[in-house]
């Protein structure tokens, strides 16, 4: 925590003299706004330019609200990056730019919203508290306050997260208006004492401005495949496990969809941007980088599972096109997964082989007739269809994640789609999902080898439309019973999906295309 200045003053926020009187009338500002918005630079005060800020605050601030000169030195030099300005930009003589300080904004950090947070800088706490938002008296009511304001947040948002996760600042009521409209919220009046006059508490979130996108899978055609949501975050969010957990619940929660993936590079504490999309896949020797991530997948209901086929392709298309390298590996809660991108089209969309271990099965055979039961009683079109002997095999993966069932594929399909009664899928012999499957008879290279649907209400997943993970314990069952190493597995919910399947001794290889339908910043605080 730096050291408290010696000044007494606790000046906070804004009167109605300091900021524009414009601030007031949102025509008269967007009209002058847009005279000023090419003339003006925004950046941060440098120290030679304290005096002029004095100078200007002087000049609007009542006496028993004015930070002297050393309290306006202290804050630039503790807490330089939050002490910015407006400037516009006139010709001299000589036709050389010119800039003229016209308004600041001053602020510093605290862990509590109080009147000693006036006086010092704590370079770690979560409260980036406003003291000034000044406009000179001969450019108010220009659009410049709310420029500048705007300006200032989306600054404050773009930077890599360091600890703050909101904005305060004390405002009087006839400014109200100005900062609602800037995205902050009025908490009520302040227990804050500043000047003669009442104040009102004011804060804005901090949006850490954390990467994140939608990626269809196992399809080419954006609305087909299955969603998963995919969160690039910061490594600095590893420091605090349990605040990361909860965020990712969170997050995923707010998503909503079936996964959401959550990857986070290894050992970078760089902070920097990752780089823009490439258009294309690099070619020469020196682009052929291994990028390393670490992988999470949390469920709708917040439930994190250790692998999730779809969300992990997922977060591969969205890695490959946004750092252009030619081989990623994810390190799951169990697994190492090895990304290689196998075909790139123009767009959002390409395919990519994931290398995926093998799961074996452990026979559960002997509960068949439990089993038979549990699926009657989710799947009322089964009822004369389904019997003992139509289960031809019953098995549970050496994880004791998922049941897979092979049934005749005339009963697979009669499931349907509708009166389905998810709960009853309670059969406490697994932890995850039930997959059920069949082999396909017909003799075209184009029909799939065999096809499933996979329900899993354990994990907030009623049914996943096409599920990765689950391919790692059927692709070895059939490529057995067919005695064949590629196969083609097509997934029948009816968003569908297909995914060729590549078995060896110790993974399978699933190659699968996804496509980015959405991209878009979080602003769920990371609390």
């Amino acid at each position: 925590m730096a050291t408290a200045s010696n000044s007494s003053e606790n000046s906070f926020g804004s009167s109605s003299q300091n900021v524009e009187a414009g601030a007031r009338g949102a025509g008269v500002e967007k009209n002058s706004s847009d005279i000023f918005s090419s003339q003006i630079n925004f950046r941060q005060v440098v120290p030679a330019e304290i005096p002029a800020c004095f100078d200007i605050q002087q000049a609007s601030y009542p006496k028993d609200e004015a930070a002297s000169k050393s309290v306006l030195q202290y804050r630039q030099h503790f807490a330089e990056k939050y002490f910015r300005c407006a400037c516009v930009v006139e010709d001299d003589d000589d036709n050389h730019d010119v800039e003229q300080i016209v308004g600041f904004i001053s602020a510093t950090r605290c862990r509590v919203f109080t009147a000693e947070s006036a006086s010092t800088h704590d370079a770690t706490g979560p409260v980036l508290a406003i003291h000034s938002i000044v406009v000179d008296k001969q450019y108010r009511g220009r659009g410049i306050a709310t420029a500048m304001l705007q300006n200032y947040v989306e600054t404050m948002d773009s930077m890599p997260f360091d600890g703050v996760d909101r904005i305060a600042l004390l405002t009087k009521v006839d400014l109200l208006p100005f900062y609602l409209k800037a995205g902050f919220s009025v908490l009520g009046i302040s227990d804050i004492v500043d000047g003669n006059e009442s104040w009102y508490h004011l804060e804005r979130s901090k949006g850490e401005k954390i990467p994140c996108w939608v990626v269809d899978s196992f399809t080419d055609i954006p609305g087909n495949g299955n969603p998963a949501a995919v969160v690039l975050y910061p490594e600095q969010f590893r420091d605090d496990g349990e605040k990361l957990n909860n965020w990712c619940r969170r997050v995923a929660r707010e998503f909503n969809l079936s996964e959401t993936a959550f990857v986070c590079r290894k050992n970078d504490s760089s902070g920097d941007e990752a780089p823009e999309v490439v258009e294309k896949l690099p070619t020469s020797k020196d682009a052929e980088v291994l990028e390393e991530y670490g992988i999470r997948y949390f469920t709708s209901n917040g439930t994190e599972v250790d692998l999730c086929g779809h969300a992990t392709l997922a977060a591969a298309a969205v890695l490959f096109q946004r750092t252009g390298c030619k081989k990623l590996v994810f390190y799951a809660n169990r697994d190492k997964l090895i990304m290689t991108p196998w075909k790139y089209w123009s767009g959002k969309r390409m395919q990519i082989c994931m290398e995926f271990p093998c799961k074996g099965l452990v026979d559960v055979m002997k509960d068949k007739s439990v089993i038979v039961d549990m699926l009657l009683r989710a799947f009322p079109n089964l009822a004369g269809l389904l019997g003992p002997k139509e289960i031809i095999y019953a098995g549970v993966d050496e994880d004791n994640n998922d049941l897979m069932v092979e049934m005749p594929l005339g009963v697979l399909d009669a499931i349907g789609y509708d009166s389905i009664c998810f709960s009853a899928l309670d059969w406490d012999g697994y932890q995850r999902g039930v997959m059920l499957c069949s082999r396909n008879e017909a003799n075209d290279d184009n029909e799939p080898d065999f096809v499933s649907r996979f329900f899993g209400p354990k994990v907030g997943i009623n049914e996943d439309p096409v599920t990765g993970s689950a391919h790692c314990v059927s692709a070895p069952y059939f490529a057995k019973k067919l005695n064949k190493t590629t196969l083609l597995a097509e997934q029948r919910s009816q968003r569908c999906g297909r995914i060729k399947c590549g078995v060896q001794d110790k993974c399978v290889v699933l190659t699968g295309s996804a496509v980015i339908t959405l991209s878009g910043n979080s602003f769920i605080p990371f609390e």
